[in-house]
């Protein structure tokens, strides 16, 4: 248990002269209700900062009617934990959602705990009631995100950028059909979704809903996934689609039988279901001149689960029962409308073929089944229950066995990532490390960058982000080629209002100066690897290079709320 102070709420308003800041920020002191307190009596008139290695507890969901909510907490130095944020609960229960978003919200830089000091997780972690919203999580940790809903939009034309975010425990261990990260009743704008690691996901990551609409623009770009159960989308439509450079690993372990029986609803006469929903549309005008690109993506699951899958449609074959299947991205070309099993065609097969109909429809270099070999093992260690909890919960759920003939529920194999064993107390930090090793994969992108988060390699990431405006470009105008590009990296927030200043290129030593001390300072090699650390109190110092090989580094540095990359040269 978390030793809390209560305190009188107490809030220090100070001016900030970063340029992000354009209206007052307001302290919020440390504590239970704090928060509350400040958004109920200042509303949209303050930017509300939390601090960085500190506890902030919930007393009711926030709610912001008709303005721009902003939660943003502190940027932590070194190995210091964003500031934490976590539910509550009432009557023996956690509320229902953490955010309840009647107006735009931004949320940077928070720990969200989503369950209650009791372990028990909240079933939402926030709902969008306004149209026209737009909501914007960046570099955040969600631990655990909800068991049901993470984020669902219930109003039109919702824009939601999603950037930056660990986002770990989402859904529950009971059952496969559980769990939708992002929901949308009704059409959105845009959902954004970049550079994020998704660990422990539930059914879905995008349920569109059973209903007749057409979204704006869908992005899935640089994401790792790391264990999920089911569908990237569930009959979810859009202008523009594109779906690159992103890692899956455990991804769509639930094996389901092609027609989803002997789920309710089953529709025998199904075309062969993908992981990308691209079909046309009804009334769809040809040639279409929408949009839909998904490149450059690797897609592996842990070999126990074919095991698994070839030992229960041993099961099924002696009941006379379909078999069960996972599913690709994409079925491949054998699945077109040549197939004499109308059953074993796939729309989408169909569709990415046809390039008089769709011409700007493209897919291809995917990787599939390659090791990312990560770091940590002990990713293997919970894909492996992971393995073993789909053995009961297919056969109850996907197979519709007895429920006595499977172990009872609370003798399944555990697999969500909670090292602590309670997931409303979580001390371990980091949490979570999506680093791997592969060198295939980590050339893999369309931009020959690692696939997955680029956040576990932050040199390759400067990269990235100094060519971010002609990556995008590039894969805008349906180019599947890699694209070359320079090494030239600048910094993304800028530094000068510090007088922030250093020699380049370098012998020996780097020279740096400023005129506000640097909260820290890190080289990386092109590898991503970290091979030097410093905070800097003197206003003129100097960085030890000698015993660095000549070559091109990656610097990054913190000064207050303002981060610089920059390329180093050793001769």
């Amino acid at each position: 248990m978390k030793k809390i102070i209560k305190l009188i709420v107490i809030v220090a308003m100070v001016f900030s002269n970063l340029a992000f800041y354009a209206q007052t920020v307001l302290v919020v002191t440390p504590g239970i209700g704090t928060l509350n307190t400040a958004i109920s009596t200042y509303g949209g008139t303050r930017i509300y900062q939390l601090k960085a290695g500190e506890f902030y507890q919930l007393t009711q969901t926030v709610e912001n009617v008709g303005y721009h909510l902003q939660i943003i907490g502190e940027i932590p130095v070194g190995n210091v934990k964003p500031a934490t944020l976590q539910t509550n609960e009432l009557g023996g229960q956690p509320f229902s959602k953490m955010f309840d978003a009647k107006g735009d919200v931004t949320i940077k830089n928070v720990y969200l705990v989503n369950a209650d000091f009791n372990g028990s997780i909240a079933l939402n972690l926030m709902t969008i009631n306004a149209a026209n919203a737009i909501v914007t999580i960046d570099k955040c940790v969600m631990d655990p995100v909800s068991s049901n809903l993470g984020i669902a939009s219930e109003q039109p034309n919702v824009s939601i950028f999603f950037t930056n975010n660990l986002a770990m425990n989402h859904g529950h261990e009971l059952s496969p059909n559980d769990g939708h990260f992002f929901g949308s009743s009704a059409a959105l704008n845009t959902l954004y979704v970049e550079n994020n690691t998704f660990v422990a996901m539930g059914t879905t990551m995008h349920d569109g809903g059973i209903v007749n609409k057409k979204d704006g623009l869908v992005k899935w770009n640089h994401n790792t996934w790391i264990m999920q159960k089911s569908q990237i989308d569930w009959n979810a439509y859009e202008d523009t689609y594109i779906f690159t450079n992103n890692l899956m690993y455990d991804f769509q372990t639930q094996p389901w039988s092609q027609g989803w029986e002997p789920m309710p609803g089953a529709d025998l006469t199904a075309p062969k279901p993908g992981l990308i929903y691209a079909a046309p549309l009804a009334g769809e005008v040809l040639p279409s001149n929408r949009q839909q690109y998904i490149e450059y993506n690797a897609h592996t699951r842990n070999p126990g689960f074919y095991s698994l899958l070839n030992t229960l449609n041993v099961v099924n074959a002696a009941d006379r029962v379909a078999p069960l299947i996972f599913m690709p991205l994409v079925w491949g070309p054998g699945y077109n409308e040549t197939n004499p099993d109308i059953k074993l065609r796939s729309r989408e097969t169909i569709a990415f073929a046809n390039k008089n109909d769709f011409p700007k429809w493209n897919y291809g270099n995917e990787y599939n089944d390659v090791d990312p070999q990560f770091e940590d093992r002990k990713i293997y260690q919970h894909s492996d229950n992971f393995v073993l909890w789909t053995d009961p919960a297919t056969r109850l759920h996907a197979m519709g066995k007895d429920p006595l003939s499977v172990p009872p529920v609370t003798e399944w194999a555990k697999w969500h990532w909670d090292e602590d064993g309670d997931p409303g107390n979580n001390v371990a930090w980091p949490v979570f490390n999506g680093k791997y090793t592969n060198p295939q994969l980590l050339t893999g992108s369309i931009e020959s960058l690692p696939l997955g988060d680029l956040n576990w390699f932050p040199a390759q990431k400067a990269i990235w982000l100094a060519n971010k405006s002609a990556i995008e470009a590039h894969i805008a105008s349906g180019n599947i080629n890699k694209i070359t590009m320079t090494l030239g990296v600048k910094g993304f927030d800028s530094l000068e209002k510090f007088g922030f200043s250093f020699a380049n290129p370098i012998k020996d030593r780097l020279k740096i100066s400023a005129n506000k001390e640097i909260n820290e300072l890190r080289i990386y090699n092109l590898l991503g690897q970290e091979v030097i650390r410093e905070s800097i109190k003197s206003l003129n110092s100097s960085v030890d290079f000698s015993n660095l090989k000549t070559g091109v580094y990656i610097m990054k540095v913190s000064i207050d709320n303002s981060e610089g990359t920059y390329k180093i040269v050793k001769e």
